[in-house]
C-alpha cells in the first residue's frame, strides 16, 4: 500500500546545466593566467641568419613549453603583417618598431633579442615589451661557450624559463641565478637579470586610456564569472543534497507504520529546497556565462 502512495510524493526538478559550462570557466582561468606574445625574428650579429631564424623558432617552442604564455605561430604573424602591408627593416629590433607590431597583432607582449658571437662565445638577448605602455619589464642575457649547437639545448630553454618566471605575478626575479652550478658544467653563463622599465612614447593618452579600461573590464569580467560559476556550482550541490533529502522521506515513508504526514511532509519541504536551489544555480550559471564571454570577448577586440 506504501509504494502505491509513492506518486503522491514530489519529484525535484533535475539540474539542466551544460557540462561545457565548467570547460568555459577553465579555459578563462587558463587564459587569465597566461600571457600572449609574439616573438620576433632574433637580429643576428656574428651569425648566420638561417641559424638565428632556427634559434628564433626554438624559443618559441620553449616560451610554449613553459605554460607561461601563448606563443602566435610566427606563420600567422607573416600573414597578418603582410595582410597591413607593414614593412620593417633590420629585423625591427627597435623597441619602438616591435611595439607597432605588437599592436598590429593584437599581443600582450612582443618579445625581440638578438643572437652574436665574439670568438668561441655566444651570446643571446631578449626584451619583453609591454605593447600597450611601450615598456621593457624584463631583459635578460644567456651567454654559451661552445658550439652554437650548444644554445638549442641549454641556452634557449634557460632563457625561456628566465622570461617565463619574469611575467609570473608577484614574483620577485633575483639580480642574478641560483643555478651557477648548472650553468658551469655546461659552459653556459648567466650574466644578470635586470627588471627595466624604460617609458616609451605612446599614441596618446587617449589611447592609453582605453587600454587601461581594456584591461579593467578583462580582469574584472574574469574574476566575476569564476566568482559566479562558483556560487552556481554550490546551489547545485545543495540542490542535490535536498533531493537525497527527499528521497530519504519517501523510503522512510514506505518502512513507516506510522506517521506518514511527517514523512510526506519533510518530502515536499525537501522538494521546495531542491527546486529553488536549482533555479538559483541555473541564474548563476548564465550570469557566470555572461561575464566568462565578455572576458573572452577583451581578447578578440
Amino acid at each position: 500500500m506504501h509504494r502505491a502512495l509513492d506518486r503522491a510524493f514530489a519529484t525535484p526538478k533535475r539540474i539542466v546545466l551544460p557540462r561545457f559550462f565548467l570547460v568555459f570557466l577553465i579555459c578563462a582561468w587558463a587564459q587569465a593566467a597566461t600571457v600572449h606574445v609574439a616573438v620576433n625574428d632574433l637580429t643576428p650579429r656574428g651569425v648566420a641568419t638561417t641559424e638565428a631564424e632556427i634559434l628564433g623558432d626554438r624559443l618559441r617552442m620553449e616560451l610554449l613549453g613553459t605554460g607561461a604564455f601563448r606563443v602566435m605561430e610566427r606563420r600567422a604573424m607573416d600573414q597578418i603583417l603582410k595582410e597591413q602591408s607593414f614593412q620593417a627593416s633590420g629585423g625591427c629590433e627597435q623597441s619602438e618598431c616591435a611595439v607597432e607590431i605588437g599592436k598590429l597583432l593584437a599581443v600582450d607582449r612582443m618579445i625581440v633579442g638578438a643572437v652574436g658571437k665574439i670568438g668561441d662565445l655566444f651570446t643571446i638577448q631578449a626584451r619583453i615589451l609591454d605593447v600597450q605602455t611601450g615598456e621593457i619589464v624584463f631583459s635578460a642575457n644567456q651567454d654559451y661557450e661552445g658550439k652554437i649547437e650548444g644554445l638549442l639545448s641549454k641556452s634557449i630553454p634557460e632563457l625561456a624559463r628566465r622570461l617565463a618566471v619574469a611575467v609570473q605575478p608577484k614574483t620577485v626575479v633575483s639580480r642574478s641565478d641560483s643555478s651557477g652550478s648548472d650553468v658551469a658544467a655546461s659552459k653556459s653563463k648567466t650574466i644578470s637579470d635586470r627588471q627595466v622599465v624604460a617609458p616609451m612614447p605612446t599614441t596618446g593618452s587617449t589611447a592609453k586610456g582605453a587600454s587601461k579600461s581594456k584591461s579593467w573590464v578583462r580582469w574584472t569580467s574574469g574574476s566575476a564569472a569564476v566568482g559566479t560559476g562558483i556560487v552556481a556550482l554550490l546551489w547545485r550541490r545543495e540542490s542535490l543534497n535536498q533531493k537525497v533529502k527527499a528521497d530519504k522521506a519517501v523510503a522512510e515513508y514506505n518502512k513507516a507504520e506510522s506517521g506518514f504526514e511527517a514523512y510526506k511532509t519533510a518530502n515536499e519541504q525537501a522538494v521546495s529546497r531542491a527546486n529553488t536551489a536549482t533555479t538559483k544555480a541555473i541564474v548563476w550559471g548564465g550570469l557566470s556565462g555572461l561575464m566568462a564571454t565578455t572576458f573572452l570577448v577583451t581578447f578578440a577586440f
